[in-house]
């Protein structure tokens, strides 16, 4: 009986515990309103090929955001970078405002990106 009721806690605290790391993790991610891009920068060496970029209504904590060459979408989203920039088209973007996802290549929070979208008026 008491191996029943002590399994039963250590279950409800792992349980407690997976729910609030999946919490945190989920507060993390921060989204722009329809903004405008100001800014891109890319980089030949540092991390291997970043790309960092700012918005015009910057988020609470993202400065800017960035993409590094190995992420999976850093093609398709280097191309939505560009031409959003030459069309000066509105766009939303959401990126990890965690210290663990912060861009270590400037005293500035830039975020790493989750999502580009293009929004028509």
């Amino acid at each position: 009986m008491k191996t029943n009721i002590f399994n039963n806690v250590v279950l409800k605290v792992t349980f407690l515990t997976a729910m609030l790391f999946i919490s945190n993790q989920a507060l993390a991610l921060e989204a722009s309103s329809t903004t405008t891009l100001t800014f891109i920068n890319s980089y030949n060496q540092s991390g291997g090929g970043d790309v960092i970029f700012r918005i015009a209504n910057p988020t609470a904590t993202c400065y800017g955001f960035w993409i590094n060459k190995t992420d999976a979408g850093f093609s398709a989203n280097f191309a939505m970078l560009l031409a959003a920039y030459q069309s000066n088209s509105n766009l939303s973007v959401s990126g990890f405002a965690d210290a663990a996802n912060k861009w270590t290549g400037s005293a500035a929070h830039y975020c790493k990106l989750h999502e580009i979208q293009f929004q028509k008026p």
